[in-house]
Protein backbone atom coordinates (compact mmCIF):
# COMPACT_ATOMS: atom_id res chain seq x y z
CA UNK A 1 0.00 0.00 0.00
CA UNK A 2 1.53 3.28 -1.06
CA UNK A 3 1.45 6.13 1.40
CA UNK A 4 0.89 9.52 -0.16
CA UNK A 5 1.00 12.94 1.40
CA UNK A 6 -2.21 14.90 1.16
CA UNK A 7 -1.32 18.18 -0.45
CA UNK A 8 -3.44 21.27 -0.83
CA UNK A 9 -4.02 20.35 -4.46
CA UNK A 10 -5.25 16.91 -3.49
CA UNK A 11 -7.63 18.37 -0.96
CA UNK A 12 -8.94 20.82 -3.54
CA UNK A 13 -9.41 17.96 -5.95
CA UNK A 14 -11.25 15.97 -3.32
CA UNK A 15 -13.45 18.88 -2.37
CA UNK A 16 -14.38 19.48 -5.98
CA UNK A 17 -15.10 15.85 -6.77
CA UNK A 18 -16.86 15.10 -3.50
CA UNK A 19 -18.84 18.26 -2.76
CA UNK A 20 -21.83 16.06 -2.07
CA UNK A 21 -20.07 14.61 0.99
CA UNK A 22 -19.87 17.95 2.78
CA UNK A 23 -23.55 18.21 3.72
CA UNK A 24 -23.50 14.67 5.01
CA UNK A 25 -20.38 15.21 7.08
CA UNK A 26 -21.68 18.54 8.31
CA UNK A 27 -24.78 16.90 9.70
CA UNK A 28 -22.70 14.32 11.53
CA UNK A 29 -20.17 16.83 12.85
CA UNK A 30 -22.67 19.45 13.97
CA UNK A 31 -24.36 17.17 16.50
CA UNK A 32 -22.94 16.46 19.93
CA UNK A 33 -20.49 13.53 19.76
CA UNK A 34 -22.01 11.64 22.71
CA UNK A 35 -25.21 10.89 20.77
CA UNK A 36 -25.33 7.53 19.01
CA UNK A 37 -24.81 7.82 15.27
CA UNK A 38 -28.35 6.98 14.23
CA UNK A 39 -29.81 9.54 16.61
CA UNK A 40 -27.96 12.21 14.70
CA UNK A 41 -30.47 11.75 11.89
CA UNK A 42 -33.52 11.95 14.17
CA UNK A 43 -34.40 15.53 13.27
CA UNK A 44 -37.71 15.68 15.15
CA UNK A 45 -36.27 14.03 18.31
CA UNK A 46 -39.06 11.48 18.57
CA UNK A 47 -36.61 8.64 19.24
CA UNK A 48 -37.33 6.99 15.89
CA UNK A 49 -36.11 7.36 12.37
CA UNK A 50 -39.01 8.02 10.05
CA UNK A 51 -38.89 7.22 6.33
CA UNK A 52 -37.33 10.57 5.34
CA UNK A 53 -34.77 10.37 8.16
CA UNK A 54 -33.88 6.78 7.18
CA UNK A 55 -33.47 7.82 3.55
CA UNK A 56 -31.15 10.64 4.61
CA UNK A 57 -29.10 8.27 6.79
CA UNK A 58 -28.73 5.84 3.86
CA UNK A 59 -27.74 8.67 1.52
CA UNK A 60 -25.07 9.87 3.93
CA UNK A 61 -23.77 6.33 4.39
CA UNK A 62 -23.66 5.67 0.65
CA UNK A 63 -21.76 8.91 0.01
CA UNK A 64 -19.20 8.19 2.70
CA UNK A 65 -18.74 4.50 1.76
CA UNK A 66 -16.36 5.11 -1.15
CA UNK A 67 -15.26 1.49 -1.64
CA UNK A 68 -18.82 0.06 -1.47
CA UNK A 69 -17.99 -2.51 1.19
CA UNK A 70 -21.13 -1.70 3.18
CA UNK A 71 -19.41 0.16 5.98
CA UNK A 72 -17.71 3.51 6.50
CA UNK A 73 -14.20 2.75 7.66
CA UNK A 74 -11.70 5.00 9.43
CA UNK A 75 -10.00 6.08 6.17
CA UNK A 76 -13.35 7.03 4.63
CA UNK A 77 -14.34 8.99 7.75
CA UNK A 78 -10.97 10.76 7.80
CA UNK A 79 -11.26 11.59 4.11
CA UNK A 80 -14.71 13.11 4.64
CA UNK A 81 -13.46 15.02 7.66
CA UNK A 82 -10.53 16.44 5.67
CA UNK A 83 -12.91 17.61 2.99
CA UNK A 84 -15.27 19.11 5.55
CA UNK A 85 -12.34 20.96 7.16
CA UNK A 86 -11.46 22.49 3.79
CA UNK A 87 -15.04 23.64 3.19
CA UNK A 88 -15.44 25.10 6.70
CA UNK A 89 -13.90 28.44 5.79
CA UNK A 90 -15.00 30.24 8.97
CA UNK A 91 -13.42 27.48 11.12
CA UNK A 92 -16.41 27.07 13.45
CA UNK A 93 -16.39 23.27 13.17
CA UNK A 94 -19.70 23.18 11.29
CA UNK A 95 -20.62 23.49 7.65
CA UNK A 96 -23.46 25.94 7.43
CA UNK A 97 -25.79 26.65 4.52
CA UNK A 98 -23.53 29.35 3.07
CA UNK A 99 -20.49 27.08 3.15
CA UNK A 100 -22.51 24.22 1.65
CA UNK A 101 -23.75 26.48 -1.14
CA UNK A 102 -20.22 27.76 -1.72
CA UNK A 103 -18.90 24.20 -2.08
CA UNK A 104 -21.68 23.34 -4.51
CA UNK A 105 -20.92 26.47 -6.55
CA UNK A 106 -17.27 25.45 -6.76
CA UNK A 107 -18.26 22.00 -7.94
CA UNK A 108 -20.71 23.41 -10.49
CA UNK A 109 -18.06 25.75 -11.87
CA UNK A 110 -15.53 22.93 -12.09
CA UNK A 111 -18.04 20.79 -14.02
CA UNK A 112 -17.37 22.54 -17.31
CA UNK A 113 -19.27 20.12 -19.54
CA UNK A 114 -22.34 20.06 -17.28
CA UNK A 115 -22.57 16.28 -16.90
CA UNK A 116 -23.00 16.45 -13.12
CA UNK A 117 -19.55 15.12 -12.24
CA UNK A 118 -16.05 16.53 -12.23
CA UNK A 119 -13.90 14.40 -14.54
CA UNK A 120 -10.10 14.19 -14.65
CA UNK A 121 -9.68 16.94 -17.26
CA UNK A 122 -12.02 19.24 -15.36
CA UNK A 123 -10.18 18.46 -12.14
CA UNK A 124 -6.86 19.31 -13.76
CA UNK A 125 -8.25 22.62 -15.00
CA UNK A 126 -9.72 23.42 -11.56
CA UNK A 127 -6.36 22.71 -9.93
CA UNK A 128 -4.59 25.08 -12.36
CA UNK A 129 -7.13 27.80 -11.64
CA UNK A 130 -6.85 27.24 -7.88
CA UNK A 131 -3.06 27.42 -8.02
CA UNK A 132 -3.25 30.70 -9.95
CA UNK A 133 -5.69 32.25 -7.47
CA UNK A 134 -3.95 31.01 -4.28
CA UNK A 135 -1.17 33.61 -4.38
CA UNK A 136 0.27 32.91 -0.91
CA UNK A 137 0.29 29.10 -1.40
CA UNK A 138 -1.46 28.38 1.90
CA UNK A 139 -3.89 25.90 0.32
CA UNK A 140 -6.85 28.21 0.86
CA UNK A 141 -8.33 31.06 -1.09
CA UNK A 142 -8.81 33.91 1.35
CA UNK A 143 -11.08 36.93 0.97
CA UNK A 144 -8.40 39.09 -0.69
CA UNK A 145 -7.47 36.37 -3.15
CA UNK A 146 -11.14 35.67 -3.88
CA UNK A 147 -11.93 39.35 -4.49
CA UNK A 148 -8.89 39.79 -6.73
CA UNK A 149 -9.84 36.73 -8.79
CA UNK A 150 -13.46 37.89 -8.99
CA UNK A 151 -12.39 41.35 -10.19
CA UNK A 152 -10.11 39.88 -12.86
CA UNK A 153 -12.86 37.49 -13.97
CA UNK A 154 -15.44 40.27 -14.14
CA UNK A 155 -13.01 42.41 -16.13
CA UNK A 156 -12.35 39.61 -18.64
CA UNK A 157 -16.00 38.51 -18.94
CA UNK A 158 -17.02 41.03 -21.61
CA UNK A 159 -20.50 39.61 -22.31
CA UNK A 160 -21.40 39.16 -18.61
CA UNK A 161 -22.47 35.53 -18.97
CA UNK A 162 -20.45 34.38 -15.94
CA UNK A 163 -17.81 32.58 -18.00
CA UNK A 164 -14.70 33.74 -19.80
CA UNK A 165 -14.80 32.12 -23.23
CA UNK A 166 -11.91 31.63 -25.67
CA UNK A 167 -12.41 34.99 -27.41
CA UNK A 168 -12.66 36.84 -24.11
CA UNK A 169 -9.56 35.07 -22.82
CA UNK A 170 -7.63 36.00 -25.98
CA UNK A 171 -8.74 39.64 -25.72
CA UNK A 172 -7.83 39.78 -22.01
CA UNK A 173 -4.36 38.36 -22.70
CA UNK A 174 -3.87 40.89 -25.48
CA UNK A 175 -4.87 43.80 -23.19
CA UNK A 176 -2.54 42.57 -20.45
CA UNK A 177 0.37 42.38 -22.93
CA UNK A 178 -0.42 45.93 -24.08
CA UNK A 179 -0.42 47.20 -20.48
CA UNK A 180 2.90 45.52 -19.76
CA UNK A 181 4.44 46.94 -22.92
CA UNK A 182 3.32 50.46 -21.96
CA UNK A 183 4.85 50.29 -18.48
Amino acid sequence: MKKTAITAATLVSLSLSLAAVQPAQAEEESVAPERPRLERFDRNDDGRLGPAERRRAHQVHDRLDRNDDGRVGPRERQRAKNIADRIDYNDDGKIGPRERKHAQNIRDRADRNGDGRVGPRELKHAKRVFDRVDKNDDGRIGPRERNRARNIHDWADRNDNGRVGPRERKLARHKVKQRRANQ
